[in-house]
């Protein structure tokens, strides 16, 4: 029995931490780490109301009119019309890793733009 609390507590220990994320965690100007086909970067920009995505796919971007955390969920209202639901699977210091994002499928991961630092 000791053996099985044992290993509770040490995979307990050992799981991802994932703290609470508050939106003004997000606030400030993200790039994203990989490059489109035209050697462009994805980036999301968050205020205290809205948010702004450019997918660096031509002359596609989204705003956003707002957005709420829930857990570990990203709601971005778009215009009324759309509630898109975004996963924040990391979030920590500078990096920012969402899955759900329109146009993608795949987890994107951003690096804050170093002109903007979360208030």
């Amino acid at each position: 029995m000791k053996k099985i609390a044992f290993l509770l507590l040490i995979l307990v220990g050992c799981s991802e931490p994932r703290g609470i994320i508050r939106p003004h965690d997000l606030l400030g100007d993200w790039q994203s780490v990989s490059r489109r086909p035209l050697n462009m970067s994805a980036t999301l920009s968050f205020t205290d109301s809205d948010a702004y995505y450019d997918p660096a796919i031509g002359d596609t971007s989204m705003w956003f009119q707002s957005f709420k955390v829930v857990g570990d969920t990203l709601l971005l209202d778009y215009q009324g019309i759309h509630t898109y639901r975004c996963l924040l699977r990391e979030l920590h210091d500078s990096v920012l890793v969402i899955q759900g994002l329109p146009w993608r499928e795949r987890p994107e991961k951003f690096i804050r733009h170093s002109a903007t630092r979360s208030k």
